[in-house]
């Protein structure tokens, strides 16, 4: 995909241009004392092209083993996927020593009021990524809105994605709280 850019209308692309595949860079690699920190970075990063090409950014949300945290390059996915499993290769070349899916959804535009209802919340197909019998993983999501919310996998429903708990963890514009104590 094409490189570069920052998001929130930084970087060379402007935030309606990004293309299935399309990378955004902005501050991946940079470490933060906190995954909260780090998520809301990368928050900032992906939010505004996110909702200005109504397309889905997915990436890794990643821990070194100095306790410190960061995130890869985000790649565009299409309104309604993203492959967040395509920069794990990214986060073991840099040093991660866990990683944890992130990906953002798109944009409210055009959507009926249940469309906006699912855009807030985790699908399908994202909460049984999560419930992986051999890998369970939390996974984290950033809304049309600016919501940072987290799935926490259960195991009791089996692989079908039926279970688990979802928290929200704040708006990227506010202070975000400590990541809860799962990862």
């Amino acid at each position: 995909g094409a490189g570069g850019g920052g998001g929130g209308g930084s970087g060379f692309k402007s935030d309606d241009s990004y293309k299935t595949g399309d990378q955004i860079i902005g501050n991946a690699g940079k470490t933060y004392p906190s995954a909260s920190d780090a998520l809301k970075a990368w928050a900032q990063d992906v939010l505004g092209p996110s909702q200005g090409s109504k397309v889905e950014f997915a990436g890794k949300l990643y821990q070194l083993a100095d306790g410190s945290w960061s995130y890869t390059p985000s790649i565009a996915g299409t309104e309604d996927n993203s492959r967040p499993q395509d920069e794990e290769q990214w986060a073991k070349d840099h040093g991660a020593k866990q990683t944890f899916d992130i990906h953002s959804h798109g944009s409210y535009d055009g959507l009926s009021d249940a469309g906006k209802a699912s855009a807030d919340t985790f699908s399908l197909p994202d909460r049984t990524k999560s419930n992986n019998w051999l890998n369970p993983q939390p996974q984290f999501l950033l809304t049309p809105g600016g919501d940072i919310k987290e799935y926490l996998p259960t195991f009791t429903t089996g692989a079908d994605g039926g279970g688990g708990q979802i928290e929200n963890l704040g708006n990227i514009n506010g202070t975000l709280p400590l990541i809860p104590a799962t990862i």
